[in-house]
């Protein structure tokens, strides 16, 4: 049986965050392929496990330290999105500038953002500031968090139905974020105990026979279909111990995609898909305009990754340099 080597890249997770960067594409143009549909759920989900699987630690400093971290850059990259987003939004003649700063807080802290899709980036620093709480004070809780995905399902599948507009209560850190960043925690902490008992492969075969199962009985019966299904759950865990069972599984040009530029493709996709549109015939699939959209994506990210590294690596040190001169002088 391999074992994991703590320090060693998995590169077989940067190819499943790629793949689910799609999906994520893909249900914003509300693609409904039947082949696609039952495992199209699992992309949000396995972005926030694939995130907890990389804050465990043996020591709980370091995970502290990491979750202040991250829960500081990813506010400050949900600022900059929202930004950007109300500058896209009024370009195009939608004033979202000036709504009531109450409407503006409440959902920047809430759900719904002035993109809806960046609820997922509010929702992650919240959930990183819990778990820092959580692994200070009783870090024995997070074997038990995953159990609050089953409030998200349930309020996705009989309450959203019957009252629009309610989806913050479901995209939040609580019944969201938190749930999947305990279980990509989790599955890090037990990885070689699982993989010493189970055999991966066939969890994940079953479960995925089981997904297909769940989506075309609720069709047969009528009922409502959610992207995400009660089966979601265990397909993105054991999704995580197959990643992590294989992990010298490469495919080059998908892993630097999963690393590099898929948070960009979800974070800006809804960007491209109105411009796209105009060029695209309402007769091709969706599966194609999703995949051109986030092709589209990739060379955006890629600028906007070069801006990003310079303005940390070097505007931000000089104006502190400048700065620090400043209050030198003024002291002297």
């Amino acid at each position: 049986m391999q074992t994991v080597n703590k320090k060693q890249r998995i590169e077989s997770l940067y190819i499943l965050k790629a793949i689910c960067a799609y999906f994520v594409v893909y249900i914003h143009m509300n693609g409904n392929h039947p082949l696609l549909m039952p495992i199209l759920g699992i992309g949000t989900p396995c972005f926030l496990s694939i995130t907890g699987y990389l804050l465990y630690s043996a020591d709980h400093e370091r995970e502290r330290m990491k979750c202040i971290k991250w829960a500081k850059k990813t506010f400050w990259l949900a600022v900059s999105c929202n930004l950007l987003y109300i500058l896209a939004y009024y370009a195009n003649g939608e004033d979202k500038l000036f709504t009531s700063l109450s409407f503006h807080v409440q959902n920047f802290f809430f759900g719904n953002q002035v993109s809806g899709h960046l609820w997922y980036l509010s929702a992650l620093w919240q959930a990183l500031l819990a778990m820092f709480l959580i692994i200070r004070y009783v870090p024995r809780t997070i074997n038990v968090l995953p159990v609050l995905f089953l409030v998200a399902y349930l309020l996705r599948v009989y309450w959203e139905p019957f009252h629009p507009g309610t989806g913050a209560l479901r995209n939040n850190f609580l019944v969201t974020s938190l749930p999947f960043l305990a279980t990509g925690y989790l599955v890090h902490k037990y990885e070689e105990l699982f993989l010493k008992k189970f055999n991966v492969l066939v969890c994940l075969l079953v479960t995925l026979l089981v997904a297909y199962a769940e989506f075309f009985l609720r069709k047969h019966f009528g009922l409502r279909y959610s992207y995400f299904l009660l089966t979601s759950y265990p397909l993105v865990v054991f999704l995580m111990f197959a990643c992590v069972r294989y992990k010298n599984f490469t495919l080059p040009l998908l892993g630097k995609i999963g690393q590099f530029h898929s948070p960009n493709v979800y974070y800006f996709h809804i960007l491209f898909m109105g411009m796209i549109n105009v060029f695209f015939s309402p007769l091709w699939p969706n599966e194609l305009f999703a995949l051109v959209v986030y092709l589209v994506c990739l060379p955006f990210s890629v600028c906007f990754n070069f801006a990003a590294n310079s303005l940390n690596k070097f505007i931000l040190p000089y104006l502190k340099k400048i700065t620090f001169r400043q209050q030198s002088s003024e002291l002297n």
